[in-house]
């Protein structure tokens, strides 16, 4: 029955539709320049069309691409207080395989549980 109301998730989690949405443009932070700026153009527009990068999540991302950007460039100088920080942020973007799976993002309003199941609307 979950499926067809469209209330089953594999997470077995509360349906989440009452939960806030951050309204606002996503804009990159000034501090983001240089090598952390071309990281943000990678993968920013990915991020913001799964729903993942809101306006209230562009200073978290905005320091992991800060925090990879300085991983590139120094690697060996890397301390595992960053590389923690680094690697929990990208989790939290779903940037790690295994998050990725964990990640939920909206579906789109036209996804009709029984057309998945029957072919045709209610």
């Amino acid at each position: 029955m979950h499926l067809i109301q469209g209330t089953f998730n594999a997470t077995r989690h509360a349906d989440r539709s009452d939960e806030p949405k951050p309204q606002g443009e996503v804009l990159k932070p000034a501090f983001v320049k240089g090598p952390a700026a071309r990281l943000w153009k990678k993968y920013a527009p990915d991020l913001i069309a799964q729903g993942v990068l809101t306006s209230w999540d562009v200073d978290m991302f905005a320091v992991w691409c800060v925090l990879m950007s300085e991983f590139q460039k120094n690697p060996q100088g890397f301390t595992a207080a960053q590389m923690s920080q680094m690697r929990a942020l990208a989790s939290a973007f779903g940037l790690l395989p295994a998050e990725r799976a964990r990640l939920r993002t909206p579906k789109p309003a036209s996804e009709d549980p029984a057309v998945k199941y029957f072919g045709t609307g209610a």
